[in-house]
């Protein structure tokens, strides 16, 4: 027998939604499906979204000599006070002050991959791009034991603890205010189970949307059992915090 979908009727406006966007978590797709519930007719409604524009988002942090988490911040604070605005998504590392100030009013939703998974996607996906500001040319073996090999490693705990470990915490420190933060947010998905994510966020929405899949970096896998063993050590803060959240 062919279930039927769920067909949702909402009456009103959508409810004013914060999508954190982790890199390499399929934030493109989610955000572009987000989008055209919320534009609507794009001449009309477009100052209801806001999407962090990340090549502008970089200069900014050029031009003011300012770190990420500062420029980032002012940036969500600002667009998240709009009261025109009820869709906001991007690379936002996320404090706790923010959460706070905005918890009444916004649903801070976000998902997450498997640390492993994710730190592979990242790595294939800046491997194949020279010339590009963020390429990496060192092999994954020497990529893995560098400063920034290891700070992939940590990415989410970084993002959801507002930047606490570039501004000098301890991992276990960092680790705490992530696992806090994200406490806080609405919905908390994964890639593994995005169908599952879908269907949380369509109850919430109270409309229907279509997740496609944008941005797909090369597919290159490493089966190499000593590269995943090393990566689940570098990686273990992340999978710990994976899986508060997503491990079923």
């Amino acid at each position: 027998m062919r279930k039927m979908a769920t067909v949702f009727r909402r009456r009103g406006p959508l409810p004013r939604i914060c999508y954190v966007h982790l890199p390499k978590c399929g934030g493109i797709s989610i955000t572009r499906a987000l989008a055209k519930r919320y534009e609507g007719n794009v001449f009309k409604r477009r100052s209801s979204t806001f999407r962090l524009d990340e090549g502008s988002a970089r200069r900014a942090e050029e031009f003011t000599g300012l770190p990420a988490i500062d420029v980032r911040s002012t940036l969500l604070a600002y667009t998240l006070a709009q009261p025109a605005n009820r869709l906001v998504a991007g690379h936002f590392l996320l404090t706790k002050s923010i959460i706070s100030a905005n918890a009444e009013n916004w649903q801070f939703i976000t998902t997450l991959r498997n640390p492993i998974d994710r730190w592979l996607s990242h790595y294939n996906f800046n491997r194949e791009r020279p010339g590009q500001k963020y390429y990496i040319d060192e092999p994954i073996e020497e990529f893995m034991e560098s400063e920034r090999g290891q700070r992939l490693g940590t990415i989410m705990v970084e993002y959801f603890s507002g930047g606490a470990l570039s501004a000098g915490d301890s991992i276990d420190e960092a680790f705490g205010k992530a696992l806090e933060n994200l406490r806080q947010f609405t919905i908390v998905g994964s890639v593994e189970a995005l169908p599952v994510f879908q269907s949380r966020l369509e109850s919430l929405l109270g409309v229907s949307i279509k997740i496609g899949h944008s941005n797909r970096g090369p597919r290159k896998s490493f089966n190499d059992q000593d590269i995943r063993d090393k990566l689940k050590r570098i990686c273990k803060p992340d999978l710990e915090l994976y899986d508060r959240f997503c491990r079923q």
